[in-house]
């Protein structure tokens, strides 16, 4: 199933606020709806009887909490009613460390993968080149990761590293992409290149929750 999310990483939001961008679901194709973990349950709320997943982050933004921190985070996040949680993990693909500790962190976390919840690595993969993909598809696999989400800056680079990733992984890692740039795009862009999910990260004070265009 494909699906398009948008993620507002406000952490200042009025009652209001949060009121207009669940209003503003009527008007959008959406279907999953990321939100920072204190505006969980609020949200949930808010989007009784429309068929919007809401997501969330864990251990964000900095994402130096111990695997216990975020296992914490994960089991509380659930309990608020999220159904989707992103996992940010800093992403050095040349630092055998890094690999080291995601599978630590990976290892602790498959025992909170329960009913079926969705819990998704969120990567940046800023520092990735072309031909660094197929390493880091071996890596995943490897340590038994099933899908993971990449944050991209730059849209002509989010299609190169999604194409790549595709072709490195044939197909075995499901693979999302939310854009955190204020470029123009259609969702179908990163579809048809392999993307099970498409997404826009709103930075603060730059949405218009009635927007109808992507």
């Amino acid at each position: 199933m494909k699906t398009v999310a948008k993620l507002y990483v406000q952490n200042d939001w009025c009652d209001e606020e949060i009121k207009q961008v669940v209003e503003g679901m009527f008007f959008q194709s959406v279907d999953e709806l990321y939100v920072l973990p204190v505006y969980v349950e609020r949200v949930k709320n808010l989007l009784q009887g429309l068929i919007t997943r809401v997501g969330s982050f864990v251990d964000y933004p900095f994402a130096f909490g111990t695997p216990e921190k975020k296992a914490f985070e994960i089991v509380n996040l659930f309990q608020k009613g999220a159904d989707k949680l992103l996992i940010p993990i800093f992403f050095h693909p040349e630092n055998e460390e890094f690999y080291i500790r995601l599978k630590e962190l990976h290892s602790i976390l498959q025992s909170f993968i329960f009913c079926h919840r969705d819990l998704v690595y969120l990567l940046n993969t800023q520092m990735l080149m072309e031909n660094d993909w197929v390493g880091v598809a071996q890596k995943f696999r490897t340590l038994g990761i099933c899908e993971v989400a990449f944050e991209v800056k730059d849209v002509a680079k989010g299609v190169m590293d999604a194409s790549a990733f595709h072709k490195a992984t044939e197909g075995h890692i499901r693979f999302s992409v939310y854009v955190s740039s204020d470029e123009e795009f259609l969702p179908t862009l990163f579809f048809e290149i392999g993307a099970s999910g498409v997404g826009r990260m709103i930075k603060p004070f730059q949405y218009d929750p009635y927007k109808k265009s992507w």
